[in-house]
């Protein structure tokens, strides 16, 4: 069944850190490829198609609803100083983005082998992208929050579980979710570490 609707008392943080707390997560994954690419490891087969999905079925929707619904709120209550940084993040957004295009062009032809240094090269950029915008998110955009009325906070989440009902589905969230977990226990199965 889909999600419901937030709840007023429902805070866009709450949303954020959600969200936070999946890319946390996805980037020990992003980490750990980009390590087993470096050095040859033994890494689960499908570490890098897994990696792909997880970005185009969640995280982009996720930047996409943001820079749609919340960016917008925010620089219409935010300093010039303050808007410059949600348009960083917005813009590191964008470099992720394509950052992943390049990932999977590297896919595109016959599995890498175990050593591959533009994989891994790309993977670590990767990561320092997607932890440059939590850190700049949680410095500079989560401070903005508290501009938000809770009118405000109840519409933008409202406007996100549409926006997320459409781009995502109504188990999308699960479905990503669960992949995440799966790749996470077969890194763990197969080299006994996560990043």
């Amino acid at each position: 069944p889909p999600e419901p609707l937030p709840h007023v008392s429902a805070r866009v943080f709450d949303w954020l850190e959600r969200e936070h707390g999946f890319l946390r997560r996805y980037l020990a994954v992003v980490r750990q490829a980009g390590h087993d690419y470096a050095y040859g490891y033994k890494t689960p087969r499908l570490l890098l198609p897994v990696l792909v999905d997880l970005y185009t079925h969640r995280v982009i929707h996720v930047h996409v609803i943001e820079e749609n619904f919340l960016y917008p709120a925010l620089r219409a209550k935010a300093s010039p100083e303050q808007q410059r940084f949600v348009d960083l993040v917005a813009h590191d957004q964008h470099t992720e983005a394509r950052t992943m295009r390049q990932l999977q062009q590297q896919l595109e032809g016959p599995p890498p082998d175990l050593r591959s240094e533009p994989v891994a090269e790309t993977c670590d950029y990767l990561a320092r992208m997607i932890n440059r915008h939590i850190v700049f998110q949680e410095e500079h955009v989560y401070p903005l929050l508290e501009t938000l009325t809770r009118e405000d906070e109840a519409k933008i989440l409202q406007t996100f579980a549409r926006a997320e009902q459409k781009l995502m589905g109504s188990d999308g969230r699960g479905r990503t979710d669960a992949l995440l977990a799966f790749i996470e226990a077969e890194i763990d199965r197969l080299a006994g570490r996560i990043w």
